[in-house]
């Protein structure tokens, strides 16, 4: 799992851990749906590859942006 997602997972945790009512409902839910999701994404359409821009965003204090000559 990449650090991006390892970093989704952990803001899932705090975000959807009283409504779900435990930490292993949240990771069970974040890996049967979204992290599916997202990996086929970037697996078959590779966003990243088409971007004008990127932001990267793992360090939410200290955005840092990557422009693209296409």
């Amino acid at each position: 799992m990449s650090a991006a997602f390892e970093e989704n997972l952990a803001r899932a945790r705090t975000r959807d851990l009283a409504p779900l009512g435990s930490a292993a409902r949240v990771e069970q839910r974040f890996g049967n749906r979204y992290l599916l999701s997202q990996q086929h994404y970037f697996d078959t359409v590779g966003p990243t590859d088409f971007a004008d821009m990127v932001v990267h965003n793992d360090e939410p204090e200290r955005p840092v942006w990557e422009v693209r000559q296409h």
